[in-house]
């Protein structure tokens, strides 16, 4: 006879990474969880971040940076990596574009949060829009090489996105229910400790208390995530107040009347990505392309104000009022 829901035993715990709290929530005794943090969660993260982040010297992505012009061999890892950031920018015709690293650093965000280091800089004077970006692979047999086509990455919150995905399939088949959220990019899959789904705080993008969130959305067997300037902002040595949602358009943070944006969808890092690309497309066009397109998304104007797509009805329980 199956297990029902009411006897399944839940562990869960917090992980540094990717300069994020990754929360791990797994219906397994707690022997079976630190068992599975050990020998699983420890040590993908640590190879993701290790192999994909902008902020470790002469790591893979470093590597790859330093010859964008040149097919550099890499980890399967980062190869699929820059696939789904390349996918990414042509489903988005070029709102996400991870080319957006000059524009990052010159701003003042050329080193991680996670130092302590104020981040200065200055907005550029002049944009000139790139070109669209074309990288080029290479995969033959245990072989993986990359082509950047002349600029470096940044795989940011889609890499993110993508880690949450590929460790949550691989917890999948020791948990039958369980939740991986990390720092916001969060899949979670069958029920909650409670029976029901998985029942998600909004946060609010003016107040990071979690007792007081802006809505309460209802998910399971899905991902999720939300862009947001609330942490990630900061004054350049001029003064003015910017953010890391650069808008390639422009070349300059995103002003689009938003404060933040949260996309349900299977996929996490679809999801990080439509954040992004809703979000710089703004307040203006939201609702006709969340609803044109069925994506479930939820908004906060700069104001204050909470707007949500039609797909976004089945997920949403309560709404601050």
């Amino acid at each position: 006879m199956s297990e029902s829901k009411s006897a399944l035993t839940y562990s869960s715990g917090l992980i540094r990474s990717m300069n994020s709290d990754v929360e791990i929530s797994l219906s397994v005794s707690a022997t079976e969880f630190e068992k599975i943090v050990n020998e699983t969660v420890e040590p993908f993260l640590a190879e993701f971040e290790q192999t994909c982040s902008r902020f470790i010297p002469d790591n893979p992505l470093a590597q790859l940076n330093n010859s964008p012009n040149e097919s550099v061999e890499v980890p399967a890892l980062l190869f699929e990596a820059v696939k789904v950031a390349a996918d990414a920018f042509e489903r988005s015709n070029g709102l996400f574009d991870p080319r957006v690293i000059s524009t990052l650093k010159e701003i003042g965000y050329a080193d991680s949060f996670e130092t302590g280091s104020s981040p200065r800089g200055s907005l550029p004077s002049t944009h000139t829009e790139m070109e669209s970006w074309r990288p080029q692979f290479e995969h033959v047999g245990s072989s993986y090489k990359i082509n950047l086509s002349g600029a470096p990455i940044d795989l940011g919150g889609i890499g993110k996105g993508l880690a949450v995905d590929l460790l949550s399939a691989s917890l999948r088949e020791s948990a039958p229910s369980g939740f991986v959220n990390a720092g916001g990019d969060l899949q979670a899959w069958g029920h909650s400790p409670e029976g029901t789904a998985w029942r998600i705080g909004v946060e609010n993008p003016f107040d990071s208390s979690e007792a007081d969130p802006l809505a309460v959305l209802e998910i399971s067997d899905t991902g999720l995530a939300t862009s947001s300037v609330r942490k990630r902002r900061w004054k350049t040595q001029h003064g003015d107040d910017v953010h890391h949602l650069v808008n390639p358009k422009t070349g300059r943070p995103a002003n689009s009347g938003l404060a933040a944006v949260t996309v349900v969808h299977k996929n996490t890092n679809v999801a990080e990505t439509l954040t992004k690309t809703l979000f710089i497309e703004g307040e203006s066009s939201i609702l006709e392309t969340c609803n044109g397109d069925q994506i479930a998304a939820l908004w906060v104007t700069t104001q204050g104000e909470i707007g949500y797509s039609d797909s976004m009805k089945q997920h949403l329980i309560w709404m601050k009022p």
